[in-house]
């Protein structure tokens, strides 16, 4: 990768944190507290900042997934960067 192609890269990442909020379409839940949102072509993993749902195969864990896709599934989204977890997510403050 050349020098450009790193610093680009960096600088990506770097900006979209310190942007304080971007916005972008939900195109995809996971489950209950993880949506996957499109933003400048490209699809990010969210996990909702604050919120601890039960994940797929667990007690509620799909009505969990029904009730997040009814408030942001097709829906244009501002996501508020926290940080990120372990997994590689964002970790963010998401509105509608």
């Amino acid at each position: 990768m050349t020098s450009y192609g790193l610093l680009h890269n960096t600088l990506s990442g770097y900006s979209f944190y310190c942007a304080g909020f971007v916005f972008g379409e939900c195109i995809g839940v996971t489950d209950g507290d993880t949506i996957e949102v499109l933003r400048d072509h490209t699809a990010i993993k969210v996990r909702l900042e604050g919120i601890d749902c039960p994940e797929r195969g667990q007690d509620f864990g799909q009505k969990a997934k029904q009730f997040t896709s009814g408030l942001v599934f097709g829906k244009a989204v501002e996501i508020r960067p926290i940080g990120e977890d372990r997994y590689g997510r964002t970790v963010a403050r998401v509105y509608c």
